[in-house]
């Protein structure tokens, strides 16, 4: 049986790496992306990580003129095809604050004997609302829901560097059906977007077949008040299973009211409600 449950994620501190850029600072997204969401879920039901991957792939020597082959995760492989959504656990508040931390790092075996100046961004005190749709039949996805309704887990998980220890709270269970409406949506999770100006969802075939993405000119309020804000983000959406490296889509995450296009087929969206509590998220 499916079901569709939330909680809220906590840290005091955290670093969602970005790995374009290393020069002097090392850089943060701000929105809990989903292969790190993945490994929070691994570390909580006790599933092997980059560590166990990589000793398996250096365990195999590939043959003479056979490319060598990556490993991913476990946590990742088994749970790839969960269907989730990412908001925050203050709608109102779109993004967190950052700060500069700066490290020395003087063992010699770490960097020929030189002491190591590192700068990284962090983020300060975010917290995340995260939904994940689980099939109960499933044992490790069962075990998932358990462990997330007890708040209970296998490995310590952590947000990005294990200094920044994480915590989870408040589970909730969902009724969810698909979207029905077409005027007057507020989306309370991240979406998939295509263009820079994020506007109006309609279906692009190109990417999957069946993404939704949110573009073009069509809003519902006309004058733009103080408190609306919409923040993007290219964010980490999968691995690319030959390289392992992120493979990205663009995402958005706006207080906007939007409308839908006439003809969008809504299969991605979704109106999840509890006894008190209902609004619109996007699983991807």
């Amino acid at each position: 049986m499916k079901k569709l449950i939330s909680v809220d994620m906590r840290s005091a501190f955290g670093h969602l790496k970005k790995n374009d850029m290393n020069d002097g600072i090392s850089l943060t997204y701000t929105y809990l992306h989903k292969p790190a969401l993945l490994g929070i879920f691994g570390a909580i039901i006790g599933l092997g990580g980059y560590s166990q991957a990589f000793a398996e792939q250096e365990s195999v020597k590939p043959k003479k003129g056979e490319k060598k082959i990556i490993r991913l995760p476990q946590y990742y492989t088994a749970f790839r095809h969960l269907r989730l959504s990412v908001g925050l656990t203050d709608p109102a508040r779109g993004t967190f604050a950052k700060t500069i931390i700066g490290y020395n790092n003087s063992v010699g075996y770490a960097n020929n004997g030189a002491t190591l100046q590192i700068s990284e961004q962090t983020l300060v005190c975010p917290e995340y609302r995260v939904y994940v749709e689980l099939d109960t039949e499933q044992e490790l996805e069962r075990k998932l829901y358990e462990s997330l309704l007890e708040g209970r887990c296998e490995f310590i998980p952590y947000l990005g560097k294990n200094d920044f220890t994480l915590h989870w709270k408040n589970p909730i269970e969902y009724d969810y059906q698909l979207l029905s409406r077409r005027n007057d949506i507020r989306i309370s999770s991240l979406f998939l977007r295509k263009d820079a100006t994020v506007k109006q969802i309609r279906t692009d075939n190109s990417v999957d077949n069946e993404w939704e993405y949110v573009y073009d000119n069509v809003v519902l309020e006309d004058t733009p008040k103080s408190n609306m804000f919409m923040f993007l983000e290219t964010l980490p959406h999968s691995y690319h299973d030959q390289t392992g490296h992120y493979v990205t889509r663009e995402f958005a995450y706006t207080n906007w009211t939007l409308k839908l296009d006439d003809d969008l087929p809504t299969r991605h969206l979704y109106e999840i409600s509890n006894d008190d509590y209902s609004t619109v998220i996007q699983l991807y």
